[in-house]
């Protein structure tokens, strides 16, 4: 169908070049175990609801940053999957994510720490 945005990705040094295709029937999917852990497959309608959008609070090398992160199923899907995904969304017409919540609202977590749900990871 397509392809995005080619995008770095800094804690790799990849370059992913995100190409969007269309298949009649779901692929057969094999890991690379030295690359993947798992396979998240996530409805792309659940996706473009706003209830699947959460916001974290991180500190990355000294700055406090506002992260959204998909959900699905206890899968936090973020990073570089989740930007490539933002780029589908948007050439789709979804307006974004909503806005962050305040600050009260949201818990503080360190480079280091994850959230017990977290099952996926960037």
């Amino acid at each position: 169908m397509g392809r995005l945005t080619p995008l770095h990705v800094p804690v790799s040094g990849f370059l992913v070049h995100p190409i969007v295709a269309f298949c009649e029937r779901p692929p057969e999917l094999k890991l690379n175990p030295t690359e993947v852990d798992c396979i998240c497959e996530a409805p792309l309608d659940h996706l473009l609801e706003s209830s699947s959008v959460v916001w974290r609070l991180e500190r990355r090398k000294g700055l406090e940053l506002f992260i959204p992160y998909l959900t699905f199923e206890g899968w936090m899907i973020w990073g570089a999957t989740a930007m490539m995904l933002s780029e589908l969304f948007t050439i789709l017409g979804w307006p974004g994510p909503p806005n962050p919540p305040p600050i009260e609202k949201l818990l503080l977590y360190s480079d280091t720490d994850a959230l017990p749900e977290d099952r996926g990871t960037d």
